[in-house]
């Protein structure tokens, strides 16, 4: 009898999945996610990848970033999903856009840390999962580079004695 149980409740697991992939296939609701900086050109264009691209925040400056769904293929979240960011490291400001899909992290030009965990959880929870969808990256803090040295653009002579 016992065993019984055991392969109904194992046949009712593997059904519970499958119905879930199901669902996923037909609403091409996300099951996976990441999180992509949003990168500001030397043009001032926005350039952001569809494949999550961390490239870090010199101390003292603000990096956007962005939520993407990475599986499966062409799923979106649906509507009315919000998103809840976090950081690891305290001396980081947050900023999420109105619609909660992007943040602006500030960071301090004091901090010690080299790097800090940002975190997006999701509103959504995926059929079949028992958590909302989240993602984590880990942005590096990167040194502020010292200007280049002033160079002269003009000379005089002066007279010593």
């Amino acid at each position: 009898m016992s065993y019984e149980l055991h392969r109904i409740e194992e046949d009712l697991g593997r059904l519970v999945k499958l119905f879930a992939d199901l669902l996923r296939f037909l609403f091409k609701t996300p099951s996976h996610m990441a999180i992509t900086q949003i990168v500001i050109t030397e043009s001032g264009d926005t350039m952001s990848s569809p494949t999550p691209v961390i490239l870090g925040i010199t101390l003292g400056n603000v990096g956007t970033f962005q939520e993407v769904v990475t599986a499966p293929a062409g799923a979106a979240f649906p509507a009315g999903t919000t998103f809840t960011w976090s950081s690891s490291d305290p001396l980081t400001t947050l900023t999420p856009s109105s619609d909660t899909t992007q943040v602006a992290v500030a960071t301090s030009a004091t901090d010690t840390a080299t790097s800090f965990v940002l975190t997006c959880t999701s509103s959504f929870t995926p059929p079949g999962a028992s958590a909302p969808l989240s993602a984590t990256a880990t942005v590096p803090l990167n040194a502020a580079t010292p200007p280049p040295p002033v160079t002269p653009t003009s000379m005089a002579i002066n007279q010593l004695s």
